[in-house]
């Protein structure tokens, strides 16, 4: 559990209330969450961002766009901002097989490393020789 903590850690740096928080939003706080919809295209989501009070990263990657929709009360605000989370979590991983030296077109990699652990979300199978 400790490495989780330090790896979220490392994937989102700490922001503040009056900054928007960068790395992936999976590992966001429930704090950076807010501070996310408080300044989404300047601070047009504000008055959304109760609707999703403690929410943290992880908890809002794990709710469909139905979900959102329920939350937000508004099919069109949910869309979008379902739409720009999954937009920030995809440019997130990109740029994570990028650093790691990994294509960032989003193909399929056959080794099972980073890149494709980054993009299924599950654990990488045995290598393949």
């Amino acid at each position: 559990r400790a490495r989780r903590t330090m790896a979220a850690k490392a994937k989102a740096p700490a922001a503040s209330a009056s900054e928007v928080p960068t790395g992936d939003p999976f590992f966001w706080t429930a704090a950076q969450v807010q501070a996310w919809l408080t300044h989404c295209d300047g601070g047009k989501w504000a008055s959304y961002a109760a609707k999703l009070d403690g929410f943290a990263g992880r908890r809002m990657a794990a709710l469909d766009k139905a979900a959102w929709t329920q939350r937000m009360g508004s099919a069109g605000v949910a869309d979008y901002l379902f739409d720009e989370f999954k937009r920030l979590r995809n440019d997130a991983a990109k740029a994570a097989r990028k650093a790691a030296g990994k294509e960032a077109d989003g193909a399929v990699l056959e080794d099972g490393g980073v890149g494709a652990t980054l993009i299924n979300n599950a654990r990488p199978g045995p290598p393949k020789f």
